[in-house]
């Protein structure tokens, strides 16, 4: 669904630190596109009436049609460019209205349905490429919204646009980043096209390499690291692991293990630093839950269901401290939280029809079917349950035979 996002709009008030923090870091030199503003006019100006009538369907787009290629290319670029102009940058209000005028432009390629398909890939594919050209040479403010641009393509469907991101992730503007995490995350959310994955297998894996390397990194935080920035941080690899869960695959070639990394989180593991809060857990806890067990012959469930029973017992008992708090006073939209979980918990049994996986779910479906309903669920009831020796999993570890699979939980859960 296409989002809009006003111009350095605040989602939440640690995403407003990130950015602040992004903004006041990347003190940036004067800088314009080398074609130079009339330049890119001059191109633009033959092409003003025919570009929105192709990428409304009412000229159908030709990719080996010269006119119609050069057209979409310099829309892309008249999209990008325009965002490292000075005049643009100086004047209030004016980078907004590019970024209105970018979001009208997939709009209208979105609603042309059947008719706009071969323009959307060209349309995508343009932007991106000149969205990463901004990337290498502009300032932060038009570097991040550079990466926005490139999110919001994920709505045309495009697969292609998995390698763009996957470059545009190794920029090291945590508010690019930021931006290529949410684009990740909604271009492998994206439905099958008449049973064919928008973005392929092959393409999937190489965004969950870059997911796993991504989260693995080492955070630029310090012990003197102010707790804004900390929770910044956070925000950053709870969208790093949102697009992570829509991968998939528990364990790729060599030593990236997807499944592993999620779980890591879910247990808060004593590597993870900062200490991961419940709202990653709970993203990790979803995506380990919805992992396709055939794709990895030596992966354990039951392993990682005990794992994420453990997490439901924490996230039952956060939510309970906040139950009779007013809504606009909590952290978490819990009911909302539970019934995502309990829903990916469902998919899990369903995959794996292991026995074990099925007792714990059940377990933790009783605990989250009380949040959802507004009750008074007991976590310790499934705390008890989950460390009654009769009640373990056959496994010691997530990868048969790998022994630094099985993970090691602080032993005081923090949210």
């Amino acid at each position: 669904m296409f989002r809009r996002v006003p111009l350095l709009s605040r989602p939440s008030p640690v995403l407003a630190a990130l950015v602040l923090v992004l903004l006041l870091a990347g003190v940036a030199r004067t800088q314009t596109p080398a074609e130079g503003m009339e330049g890119l006019e001059t191109r633009y100006r033959p092409y003003r009436q025919l570009i929105p009538q192709l990428l409304r369907g009412q000229v159908a787009f030709d990719p080996q049609d010269k006119k119609h290629a050069d057209a979409i290319d310099v829309a892309g670029q008249y999209a990008t460019d325009r965002l490292l102009w000075d005049q643009y940058q100086k004047e209030p209000g004016r980078l907004d209205r590019v970024m209105v005028e970018f979001e009208r432009e997939v709009k209208d390629i979105l609603r042309g349905k059947e008719s706009t398909q071969a323009v959307a890939q060209a349309y995508s594919a343009r932007v991106a490429a000149h969205a990463l050209d901004v990337l290498k040479s502009g300032r932060a403010i038009a570097k991040v919204n550079a990466a926005r641009m490139m999110a919001d393509l994920a709505d045309l469907r495009q697969g292609e646009l998995a390698d763009s991101l996957v470059e545009a992730l190794k920029d090291p503007n945590e508010g690019v980043q930021y931006w290529v995490l949410r684009g990740l995350h909604d271009l492998l959310a994206q439905p099958p096209r008449e049973g064919t994955p928008v973005v392929t297998p092959e393409r999937a894996d190489k965004c969950a390499r870059a997911l796993v390397e991504f989260l693995s990194r080492k955070p630029a935080l310090s012990p003197t690291s102010l707790p804004y920035e900390v929770d910044g941080y956070r925000v950053l690899r709870r969208e790093g692991l949102r697009a992570l869960a829509q991968t998939h695959n528990p364990a790729l070639g060599g030593e990236v293990r997807p499944a592993l990394t999620l779980l890591q989180f879910v247990a808060n593991d004593e590597g993870i630093v900062p200490p991961a809060r419940i709202d990653e857990r709970l993203e990790a806890a979803i995506g380990l839950a919805q992992m396709r067990t055939a794709q990895a012959p030596d992966y354990q469930p039951d392993y990682a269901a005990q794992q994420i029973g453990l997490f439901v017992r924490d996230f039952g008992a956060v939510a309970n401290a906040e139950k009779d708090r007013k809504a606009e006073e909590r952290t978490r939209p819990w009911k909302i939280d539970a019934a995502r979980l309990s829903d990916a918990l469902g998919v899990m049994k369903a995959d794996t029809k292991n026995a074990y996986v099925g007792k714990v779910i059940d377990q933790c479906q009783r605990l989250l079917d009380d949040i959802t309903k507004g009750g008074q669920p007991n976590p310790g009831d499934l705390g008890n349950w989950l460390e009654d020796p009769a009640n373990q999993p056959g496994s010691k570890e997530l990868i048969r035979g790998i022994a630094d699979t099985a993970v090691k939980p602080r032993p005081k859960q923090e949210p």
